[in-house]
């Protein structure tokens, strides 16, 4: 019975991972000089496409300021 509850468990975990986390994002992107905030999980192209990087998801737009104050590259 345990492996069941542990296995459902694990499952749920795994498919609610793939929902689009409604939070903010901060992002480098090769057409702005700085660092951008969004609020929609940003596609990495890589290097060659338009978004280089992208951290997140934060809880609010304060804590993506605070991140885009930390992180070197957009400095």
């Amino acid at each position: 019975m345990k492996i069941v509850v542990v296995a459902a468990g694990l499952t749920a975990l795994l498919t609610t991972a793939g929902f689009d986390y409604t939070g903010f994002w901060v992002i480098k992107d090769t057409r702005q000089p700085k660092c951008s905030i969004v609020t929609s999980n940003p596609v990495i192209d890589g290097p060659i496409g338009p978004v280089l990087w992208g951290s997140g998801p934060y809880r609010s737009e304060q804590d993506a300021e605070l991140a885009i104050s930390t992180i070197s590259s957009c400095n």
